[in-house]
Order: C-alpha cells, then sequence, then structure tokens
C-alpha cells in the first residue's frame, strides 16, 4: 500500500490543480501572443513566491558574457541579484551576466519533439559561451523548461533522450511536465540512480513518472539550486518522501542509446514504438522499441 501523502505533497497537488485549471482558462484567450505571456506569468508568480529568496524569478532574459555574446531571450532566469548587476534593462527585457544566472528556464504549452530541439538549441548557444570567472552556479549556467501539458510522455522522453546522446554537453537538465513526470540526467550509483545537475557525456536520460507530484519535484530541485545546494537537498528528500516512496523511474541502457545515437535510420525505427502507445507503460514501449532495432 503507498504511503498516505504528506502536508507538503497535498500542498504542491493543490498548486498543480491551480496552474491546470489556469491553463484552461487562459485557453479562451485568442490573441496568441497573450495567451502564452498568461501562461508564463502563471509558472513564473508560483515559482517567485515558493522558491528561496537567495535568487530572483526574473522573465524575459537575455544573457551576455564578457566577449559580446548573447544568448537567444529565454523565458526567464534563476538569477543571483545580490552579488552580481544587471547589465541592462528595458521593456521587460534584462540583460544579465551569464556568471549571474544559476538557471535559464524555457515555459511551454504543449512539450514535443519541436518544443524539445527548441530547448536543447537554446541550451547549446547558452552552453558554448565563456566565463569569466566562477559564477553563482554553474558556469555556463543550467537549463531546464517547464511544460504543461504533453500528449505523450514516453515518446517526449525517448526525443530528449536522443537528444542528450547526440550532444551529452550541451543537454538541457531537467523538463518538467505538469501532472505527469520529470525528464532528468542521473549517474548509477551502486543500485540506485542519483539526479545530475550539470550535463555531461555518459550520464543517464532518466524519466520520473510522477503524476500530481511533479510540480513537487520540480519546485524542490529548483530551490536547491537556488540555495546552492549544501544540507538543503536532504531537507527536502525528508519533505517529500512519499514521492520518492512511491515514484516510477525509467530509463535507458547504453547500448539502445549508442544505437539510436548512431543511425538515424534506427533512430526513427526505434521511435515508432513509442508513436501509439494506447494502455502500455513506459517500461514496456522501451521493451517494443529495443525488439523492434535488434536488441534484446
Amino acid at each position: 500500500m503507498a504511503p498516505a501523502a504528506g502536508k507538503a505533497q497535498q500542498w504542491l497537488q493543490l498548486y498543480s490543480e491551480n496552474l491546470a485549471n489556469s491553463y484552461r482558462a487562459s485557453a479562451l484567450i485568442q490573441h496568441r501572443v497573450t495567451k502564452g505571456e498568461t501562461r508564463e506569468r502563471q509558472i513564473l508568480d508560483l515559482l517567485e513566491a515558493l522558491l528561496p529568496k537567495r535568487t530572483a524569478v526574473e522573465p524575459d532574459v537575455v544573457i551576455a558574457d564578457s566577449r559580446d555574446a548573447e544568448s537567444p531571450k529565454f523565458d526567464a532566469a534563476l538569477l543571483d541579484r545580490l552579488f552580481w548587476p544587471r547589465l541592462f534593462e528595458q521593456n521587460d527585457t534584462a540583460v544579465v551576466m551569464i556568471e549571474s544566472v544559476l538557471a535559464a528556464i524555457e515555459i511551454k504549452s504543449f512539450l514535443n519533439a519541436a518544443e524539445i530541439q527548441d530547448v536543447f538549441r537554446k541550451t547549446t548557444l547558452l552552453r558554448g559561451m565563456a566565463c569569466a570567472g566562477k559564477g553563482a552556479g554553474p558556469c555556463p549556467p543550467l537549463v531546464c523548461a517547464f511544460a504543461y501539458t504533453c500528449d505523450n510522455l514516453a515518446l517526449a522522453f525517448f526525443d530528449f533522450a536522443c537528444a542528450y546522446a547526440l550532444a551529452p554537453a550541451s543537454s538541457a537538465t531537467l523538463i518538467c511536465v505538469l501532472n505527469e513526470g520529470l525528464l532528468c540526467l542521473c549517474r548509477q550509483d551502486g543500485d540506485s540512480l542519483v539526479p545530475v545537475d550539470v550535463p555531461a557525456a555518459g550520464l543517464i536520460p532518466a524519466a520520473a513518472v510522477l503524476g500530481p507530484d511533479a510540480l513537487l519535484m520540480f519546485v524542490y530541485t529548483l530551490s536547491g539550486w537556488a540555495s546552492l545546494g549544501g544540507g538543503s537537498l536532504d531537507v527536502y528528500r525528508a519533505y517529500g518522501r512519499h514521492v520518492f516512496a512511491t515514484a516510477t523511474v525509467v530509463y535507458f541502457e547504453d547500448d539502445y542509446l549508442s544505437a539510436v545515437a548512431g543511425s538515424a535510420t534506427v533512430r526513427e525505427r526505434a521511435r515508432q514504438a513509442y508513436l501509439r502507445p494506447g494502455s502500455a507503460s513506459l517500461t514496456e514501449l522501451y521493451k517494443a522499441s529495443r525488439r523492434s532495432i535488434g536488441l534484446p
């Protein structure tokens, strides 16, 4: 029997319900740009209210380095405003030093292959920029994304894992899908998978199927970044113990990742298994995809 949800879990589930309801309400807005801005503001307001005040959640951020390179505009960023200044600010868009950014954030109404590619494109450009010195966090900064909906989480995970396998050092760290789960990077530690923040070769793309607790894990992960780690992560784990006890985590093995990264033809054949999932679980779809490319 699954353990009863703790209060922290229940509160974050209520926030998830509110975000989902706000998302449905904003669908009535006909103007596309206004609809998108409304959805961005909903999640950013929540993050601003919940995340540690050690960092600021700022919308519409362009990141610049000391060599005058600029990133694309990100929907938001976690910034250290205590010790680092802005470079420029006008018309609700801020230009900030790369060293001041703990994480760049993208917000998507729908998560699909095209949106994952967009996140990875921006991540590649950001992670190719220069750092003049030690930043507030990892430099170049981390990149994460939040999506309100996803029609097919299994397919999104496959696309995320393939994007990582093709360019490991340019990977986004984390993608949250509201009321569904998290796509993340991990390393093996004995029999356990441990989340990893900084992308690099040799990591394991993983999907944590969390349902209504996806937002809790997203907020706790960003809180860890905002508070610069320390002992806080163990505390967050204690408050989310009910979630950790029930989460389903699926990951792709090395032989599979190597096969799909090494051939576009193999990659497309493997992808077909996820297109019409029906009632199959992510694990079942993964096994079917392995068989489709000749792996046991």
